[in-house]
């Protein structure tokens, strides 16, 4: 899944209404209904060339996918919390980057 406009160029897998827009900030807003193995965002984000750049204080990113595993390639530190079917994610499908923190949430921080 590539969320750069360049990148999505004719795999286009958005599943927001909003679209990509070349170098602008959208306010992307989640749709009531979300298709399987398409992304959808929530938050200010600008659309660059090779990837969305979170511009709103907070954001989500949301991916409903039937997969082995989801990678994330991420350019500046971020720290996500991540869910598995909208529950903690149990340790026999975790990866080695996951910290539990004391409100049973679990984070992954990329650096």
């Amino acid at each position: 899944m590539y969320f750069g406009f360049k990148f999505a160029e004719g795999r286009n897998q958005l599943g927001n209404e909003e679209g990509f827009s070349k170098n602008q900030i959208v306010t992307y807003q989640l749709p009531e209904k979300m298709k399987q193995h398409y992304f959808y965002m929530e938050g200010m984000w600008k659309n660059n060339n090779d990837g969305m750049k979170l511009i709103s204080e907070s954001g989500k990113i949301f991916l409903n996918f039937n997969a082995k595993q989801v990678n994330i390639v991420a350019s500046e530190s971020a720290t996500l919390f991540i869910e598995y079917d909208g529950k903690e994610i149990p340790e026999e499908v975790r990866g080695k980057m996951y910290h539990q923190k004391e409100q049973s949430n679990f984070r992954a921080k990329i650096v």
